[in-house]
């Protein structure tokens, strides 16, 4: 029997260069063919850019590309240059790698960058959860607050390292998580409380806690208030809204087959 590796089903892998210096751990069992709409998480990487060095994303005859690379950056400075896009990067700033496009990653001159990387398998899901328009390519996030992002590698991190079963099941949780807090961050809650700021906040993240005193305050209104503006709004009570955006999330993961039944029920906030 083959002595089992720490980390379970991931495993080890050093990529060392005068510009750079990574250590990833990339799954052992990858399959080539899986459950087209699942969330299957490849690999998490951590990569120091030495100052004025460049790591490089590209699809070109890699089968490994087949994913989607979401790059978290949290020290240093440089900037992200892809075919229709070139931003400065800071700590916080989250680059997302479409999985059919080329990418790269400079450090500034003077600094040295570290950032932490995730690769999960390309699928109509993660396509979904990624973009919400899929008019863009690649994309560059300032998240509002980073930290919760961090935290989540942390997990993610801890679980590859660990291994145990069920693994790639916990991960996928972890994962889906990850892309409703992106999704959260990118559609940051409007200092003006406005109700389609709201209802935004709602449907891109459902399993937050909305009862009618919550969503009141968040509004700075009263109850009488926030259902007379969801009934106009919307025809429905705050409450009844609330149970459709659950609804129509947990069918979308029920129908995708990518969590079990108690765990899509605890995504979606029941």
């Amino acid at each position: 029997m083959a002595e089992r590796r720490p980390g379970g089903e991931f495993r080890k892998q050093c990529n060392i260069s005068k510009s750079y210096h990574e250590e990833f751990l990339i799954c052992r069992n990858r399959v080539d063919q899986f459950q087209g709409n699942a969330i299957y998480l490849n690999a998490y990487g951590e990569s120091r850019i030495a100052p004025g060095g460049v790591t490089r994303m590209t699809c070109q005859g890699k089968s490994f590309f087949s994913q989607w690379c979401i790059e978290l950056i949290e020290e240093g400075s440089g900037e992200f240059i892809s075919r229709s896009l070139r931003e400065p990067l800071q700590p916080g700033s989250l680059c997302i790698i479409r999985s059919d496009m080329m990418a790269e990653i400079h450090a500034a001159p003077d600094t040295p960058l570290f950032k932490r990387v995730l690769m999960v398998e390309k699928s109509s899901l993660v396509s979904l959860l990624c973009m919400h328009d899929f008019s863009r390519e690649n994309e560059v996030l300032r998240l509002t607050e980073p930290k919760r992002i961090e935290n989540i590698y942390d997990e993610i991190k801890r679980i590859c390292c660990e291994g145990g079963g069920d693994l790639q099941m916990r991960l996928s949780v972890l994962v889906y998580r990850f892309f409703l807090e992106i999704s959260r961050q990118r559609h940051p809650w409007n200092r003006k409380r406005t109700l389609q700021s709201l209802l935004r906040r709602i449907l891109s993240n459902p399993a937050e806690d909305y009862s009618r005193e919550n969503m009141a305050r968040m509004l700075g209104v009263n109850i009488r208030t926030l259902t007379r503006r969801f009934s106009d709004a919307v025809g429905c009570s705050p409450t009844n809204f609330v149970i459709q955006a659950r609804m129509r999330s947990a069918c979308e993961l029920l129908e995708s087959g990518a969590l079990p039944v108690h765990m899509v029920a605890e995504a979606c906030g029941y």
